[in-house]
């Protein structure tokens, strides 16, 4: 494919990155999360709007989920 790109009229260069790791935090785990773990409706009412806002803050989020901001901060952190 990217031999294609390249053999296109006009097209000077191609970058290309590969990932080695994909790393979400400094403090996630390389494995998978546990299995036993689950997600209660606060979690995924956090998760569903942060989807619509990754910014929205913890104030926020907690004010719309019912939970107090340092219980949504350390749901989401």
């Amino acid at each position: 494919m990217i031999a294609a790109i390249r053999a296109e009229p006009g097209v000077r260069t191609v970058d290309t990155l590969y990932y080695a790791d994909v790393i979400k935090g400094i403090f996630m785990p390389k494995s998978a999360l546990r299995a036993d773990v689950r997600l209660d409706s606060k979690d995924v009412a956090l998760v569903e709007l942060l989807e619509r806002n990754g910014r929205m803050p913890f104030l926020e989020l907690a004010e719309r989920t019912g939970l107090s901001p340092s219980a949504a901060r350390n749901r989401t952190t």
